[in-house]
């Protein structure tokens, strides 16, 4: 199991960004480096399906022109059969852009609203006593000398 620090550190959207631009910019090289043999453009729209999942819609926007304007190089560069290919490997990966785009603000708004539902919930359960009731008090205890052993007991006192 990985520690807490570690789960947060890939959990933040800056960390799935560079993975997705990674992954467009791996995908772009070996299918200039494969050539015509085997024609690799279309995955290309792995990248904007990766930012969708933690990224907002700008984000995962500005991942699908990446991946659209590596799918124009790497086109150039292996040079395509006919146009028809090259349309259609540009709305593959524009289609998933789009569809990443739209993904995410969808997502974006959801967790947003879920976020606002759970802030009032927390904030009508752990509401302030009243002073009628005498409210809460922290009390903080010091000891003359320092326990021989830790233990929750020595918490408690």
């Amino acid at each position: 199991m990985l520690p807490r620090r570690a789960v947060r550190a890939t959990s933040g959207p800056s960390i799935w960004l560079a993975l997705a631009f990674g992954l467009d910019a791996i995908i772009a090289v070996i299918a200039i480096l494969i050539g015509r043999g085997l024609n690799l453009a279309e995955l290309l729209a792995a990248g904007p399906l990766l930012a969708c999942a933690r990224c907002g819609g700008r984000m995962t926007a500005l991942v699908a022109g990446y991946a659209i304007a590596l799918c124009a190089i790497v086109t150039g560069v292996i040079g395509a059969s006919s146009t028809s290919s090259e349309g259609y490997r540009f709305t593959i990966v524009g289609g998933a852009g789009v569809f990443a785009g739209f993904v995410a603000v969808i997502r974006t708004r959801r967790e947003g609203a879920l976020i606002r539902i759970s802030e009032r919930v927390q904030r009508a359960i752990l509401r302030p006593l009243p002073a009628e009731l005498g409210g809460v008090a922290l009390r903080r205890t010091i000891s003359r000398r320092r326990p021989r052993r830790w233990s929750a007991a020595t918490f408690m006192t």
